[in-house]
């Protein structure tokens, strides 16, 4: 990560990053935060929220198109979005991003605006202007970048983006974004959602501990899987290998799913990670 983003990611948490080099040897750079302990075991309480499971009936084929020149950002979206009932097709860059419009018409692009041979900007730029020439009606295009700095989403804005997210996202963000520009209806489960919190657990909400202890209950060779599949990140696996829980661990089924549903894959790798 480039040093000027990462200062910036120091300063929002109250921080700044010094260094101290050493001609012949080498720099360490470091830096301070304001932070509380959290006792181990004492993580993941949960707040009310609605999980998506699908689409409400009744409303059109979406057609979503994700232009990302990382593969394993494309299949974070992808197992994000066609599992719920999206259309999902993939641009490996700008270029091919506007052939993909073309083709496909779709409702809504997600774009990356760093990539190689085209850039996002510029083909949201050509987009755009393609549906002006024509007198049709534009795709919906939100920005999609690692970016801190509020320039980068004016940028973003003056080449014809509808809106800016930056990476990480959480998957209510993505869910949420569609809702407000294409108006789409969601089914929701009735369950809560897992997300760290400083303070203490109420009764019967799982914590990593209790959940490590569901997962010593399992026999070893799904446990492996499931580590594997969460390291590949491989959604649909991983929720393959949830529905193998049984019933009386249906705390553990359903606090993995949370964390398959909030991305949370490195959590998942942690919990089934193997003594050596």
């Amino acid at each position: 990560m480039g040093l000027a983003i990462s200062q910036k990611f120091a300063q929002l948490m109250g921080g700044e990053i010094t260094v101290q080099s050493t001609v012949g040897k080498g720099s360490a750079f470091q830096f301070q935060i304001e932070a509380e302990v959290v006792e181990s075991g004492k993580l993941l309480p949960s707040v009310v929220s609605r999980q998506v499971t699908g689409l409400e009936a009744g409303q059109h084929q979406y057609r979503i198109l994700v232009v990302e020149d990382k593969p394993e950002n494309r299949q974070i979206l992808r197992e994000l979005l066609t599992p719920v009932g999206f259309e999902v097709q993939e641009a490996v860059n700008g270029a091919e991003g506007v052939a993909q419009w073309q083709q496909g018409q779709p409702h809504l692009i997600w774009m990356d605006v760093r990539m190689p041979v085209m850039d996002g900007y510029e083909a949201t730029q050509r987009i755009k202007a393609a549906c002006k020439q024509q007198g049709i009606d534009p795709p919906v295009i939100i920005a999609l970048t690692g970016s801190v700095f509020e320039e980068d989403r004016q940028v973003a804005l003056s080449v014809g983006c509808n809106d800016f997210v930056r990476k990480p996202f959480r998957a209510e963000e993505i869910f949420e974004k569609m809702t407000e520009f294409l108006g789409v209806r969601y089914v929701y489960a009735d369950s809560a959602l897992l997300t760290t919190h400083h303070s203490l657990p109420q009764s019967g909400e799982p914590t990593l501990a209790s959940i490590t202890e569901q997962l010593a209950l399992m026999p070893v060779d799904w446990v492996k899987q499931l580590h594997q599949a969460a390291a590949n990140v491989n959604a649909k696996l991983v929720h393959k290998l949830i529905e193998a829980i049984p019933a009386e661990q249906h705390s553990l089924a359903t606090a993995l799913a949370q964390l398959v549903d909030d991305f949370c894959f490195e959590e998942i790798v942690e919990l089934t990670q193997q003594p050596h």
